[in-house]
């Protein structure tokens, strides 16, 4: 009796496994399914899954601008947090007081830190901006026949280029004269009198942004909190294992990607720091100008160094050609 019911037994549990199989490639097939669907759906009618997205990210704007302030303000707060702890180890006995003491002002440095450097870059980067760009417009003339001089110059001992060089750059300046002298000028006031549309576009802008600062601080400090329930959902939606699985490639992936943001942002910083050294002890002129435009777009992978580089050789070019080969 007992072998015969130990067969039962094994042959019913290969009977489920089998329909747990097939139970699997169904669902597999079913979502595989519905994955080419949507994938058709979207082919098909993608202005309006366009515009749907776009929507949807503009009504998440604020949330989207505090979870990137949060996670990029986290390594500040976790300092700031264990530094007060530490200190205050002997003065407040509860680890509670403590936490929520370190995390008050771990709050306090990273909304202190992160408005003085928007407002650092703004203040430094305005007014440089507005000095270049009226630079450019008033010796923009002088800097086209000096180019042209320099070039004349360069090519002096081969004539047939020098015709070919000429005849472009001519043509190239020109065109650049009469498309100031056409397009910008007529339109300064048309361009002045939009500023005012554009200033409900920057009221919004703050606001999002006053909201997203609302959202990073209820986020670095709920965040203990937040992990906690997350890990409750995936536990409760897949198979231990599997649920164990994607806490520890989660894990692995805040730790690779936030290692690289912030040693991306450290980089571009140190980077930005030379070249305004470096340019400001060549004499360089829009100095500041050409180290944020640097720093900043050295934070794009790859391509960023050279999307910096075009700009600032051109505002350079204009002023001074061999400046800029240097």
């Amino acid at each position: 009796m007992f072998w015969e019911s130990y067969s039962m037994k094994g042959s019913m549990n290969m009977k489920n496994d089998k329909y747990r199989t097939y139970i699997y490639w169904g669902v597999t097939a079913l979502t595989v399914l519905l994955l080419l669907v949507a994938a058709v759906f979207v082919v098909m009618r993608w202005s309006l899954v366009a515009a749907l997205g776009a929507k949807i990210a503009n009504i998440l704007a604020p949330v989207i601008y505090g979870a990137v302030f949060a996670y990029l303000l986290n390594p500040v707060y976790n300092r700031v947090q264990a530094a007060v702890m530490k200190m205050t180890e002997k003065i407040i006995t509860q680890e509670e007081g403590r936490k929520r003491l370190g995390g008050f002002l771990g709050t306090l440095a990273s909304l202190f830190l992160l408005v003085a450097v928007v407002v650092g870059l703004i203040s430094m980067l305005i007014p440089q901006l507005i000095n270049s760009i009226s630079g450019v417009m008033e010796t923009l003339p002088a800097s086209i026949n000096n180019l042209e001089i320099w070039l004349e110059k360069v090519l002096s001992d081969n004539p047939d280029l020098e015709q070919q060089v000429m005849q472009h750059y001519g043509a190239a300046a020109d065109y650049l004269q009469n498309w100031l002298t056409n397009v910008v000028v007529p339109n300064i006031y048309r361009i002045i009198g939009s500023v005012s549309s554009g200033v409900v576009l920057v009221v919004r802008a703050v606001f999002d942004i006053l909201i997203g600062l609302i959202v990073m601080v209820y986020l670095l400090n709920m965040k203990e909190k937040l992990l906690a329930q997350a890990k409750m959902i995936i536990y409760g939606l897949f198979p231990l294992k599997i649920a164990n699985k994607v806490i520890e490639e989660g894990r692995y992936v805040h730790q690779v990607f936030g290692g690289f943001i912030i040693g991306k942002l450290l980089d571009s910083l140190i980077i930005g720091l030379i070249c305004f050294v470096l340019l400001g002890f060549a004499n360089m002129p829009y100095v500041l100008l050409v180290s944020v435009i640097v720093g900043v777009t050295n934070v794009i992978p790859f391509f960023g160094p050279f999307i910096g580089a075009i700009p600032s050789a051109f505002l350079i070019l204009l002023s001074d050609p061999m400046k800029c080969l240097y």
